[in-house]
C-alpha cells in the first residue's frame, strides 16, 4: 500500500513539474520553450525508468491533458507531447533492462519520427505551409549569397531547399533523442536508478555491409546534387537517404579519429580533439566520410582497438 501511495505521489509531482514549465512558458509568450524543450522528457523518463511502462501510462495521460490545456499554441502542445513520449519510451526501455545501444537508437529514431509527425499534423490540422517557409529561407539565402558571391546552380533551386528542410527536420529529431538520452542517464544515476552500461567507443563495430550500403548512398547523393533527377520525389528521396548515409559514415570517421588519438603516445587536450572534430565535420566532411568507410570495411578498427586495450572510454 505504501508503495502504491508513493507511485501516486511521485506521479502527481512530475505532472505538476511539467505543468509549471508550461505555465511559465505561457506567461512569457513562449520565449522559454526553445531553451527547455529538451527538459520535458526528463520527468517522464525518470518515472517510467523507475516504475515501468504500464505504471507510467496514467501519468502520461495526466501530462498530455495538462499540455493540451495550458500550452500557448496547439503546435507547442504537440511538440511538448512528443518530448514526453520520448521520455516514456526511453525510461520504459531502461526499466526493462535494454542495452544502452538499443535505448539510444530507439530514442533517436522516435525523436526523428515525432519531428516529422508533428510537421505533418500541423500541415493537416492547422494549414502549416512548408512551401511558404522554404521560399522564405530561399529568398533570405539568395540575398546573402548575392553579396558573398554566386552560389552553385543546384543550391538555388526550390527542391534543394526543400530537401535541406526535410533533412534538418529529421536531424533535429535525432539530436533531441540524443540529448534526452544522455541527460536522462546523468539524472538517473543521480537518483540511484540503474541504467544500462555503456559500451567503450572502441566496441562500436558496424557490419561491413553497412559500410558499402552507406558509401553507395553517399555516391548517389553527390550524383543527384550535380545532376538532379527529373522526378521530384526521387530527387528528394535520394538526397535524404544519401545525406543520412553521409552522416553515418562521418560518425564512424570521427570514432576512428578518436580511437587513433587514444593510441597516440602523446595525449591531446580535449579542446584540441573537439577542434579537430569540428574541422572534420564542418570543413572536410567527404574526407571524414571516407575515413568512416575505411573504419567500417577494413581491419583498421580492429587494429586500433587491439592497440588500445585497457583505455576504453565511455560512449
Amino acid at each position: 500500500m505504501r508503495n502504491e501511495t508513493r507511485k501516486l505521489t511521485e506521479g502527481a509531482m512530475i505532472i505538476a513539474i511539467v505543468g509549471v514549465f508550461v505555465l511559465i512558458d505561457r506567461q512569457i509568450g513562449g520565449l522559454l520553450s526553445p531553451y527547455i524543450l529538451y527538459l520535458y522528457p526528463l520527468p517522464m523518463l525518470l518515472y517510467s525508468a523507475k516504475y515501468g511502462f504500464k505504471t507510467a501510462l496514467p501519468v502520461l495521460a495526466g501530462m498530455l491533458f495538462i499540455l493540451f490545456i495550458f500550452s500557448m499554441t496547439p503546435s507547442a502542445a504537440l511538440y511538448f507531447s512528443g518530448m514526453v513520449l520520448i521520455g516514456l519510451v526511453n525510461g520504459s526501455l531502461v526499466h526493462r533492462g535494454a542495452s544502452n545501444k538499443t535505448v539510444l537508437i530507439s530514442t533517436a529514431a522516435l525523436g526523428a519520427f515525432i519531428e516529422v509527425g508533428v510537421m505533418l499534423l500541423m500541415m493537416g490540422l492547422f494549414g502549416y505551409d512548408i512551401n511558404a517557409e522554404v521560399q522564405e529561407v530561399q529568398a533570405l539565402t539568395s540575398s546573402i549569397t548575392s553579396q558573398l558571391g554566386q552560389a552553385p546552380e543546384y543550391m538555388q533551386t526550390n527542391s534543394f531547399f526543400m530537401n535541406m528542410f526535410i533533412i534538418s527536420t529529421v536531424l533535429t529529431g535525432v539530436l533531441e533523442g540524443f540529448i534526452s538520452h544522455y541527460l536522462g542517464r546523468i539524472l538517473s544515476k543521480r537518483f540511484k536508478i540503474k541504467v544500462p552500461a555503456s559500451e567503450p567507443i572502441q566496441m562500436h563495430f558496424a557490419p561491413k555491409i553497412m559500410g558499402y550500403v552507406a558509401i553507395a548512398g553517399m555516391i548517389a547523393y553527390y550524383a543527384s546534387v550535380f545532376k538532379p533527377f527529373a522526378d521530384t520525389f526521387l530527387q528528394t528521396s535520394v538526397q535524404c537517404i544519401g545525406f543520412a548515409c553521409i552522416i553515418y559514415l562521418v560518425a564512424y570517421g570521427c570514432i576512428g579519429i578518436y580511437v587513433y588519438f587514444l593510441t597516440m603516445p602523446v595525449k591531446l587536450s580535449r579542446f584540441v580533439i573537439w577542434l579537430i572534430f569540428m574541422l572534420a565535420i564542418m570543413m572536410i566532411m567527404p574526407i571524414t566520410a571516407m575515413l568512416g568507410f575505411l573504419y567500417i570495411t577494413t581491419d583498421w578498427h580492429k587494429n586500433l582497438f587491439q592497440g588500445d586495450k585497457g583505455n576504453a572510454t565511455e560512449s
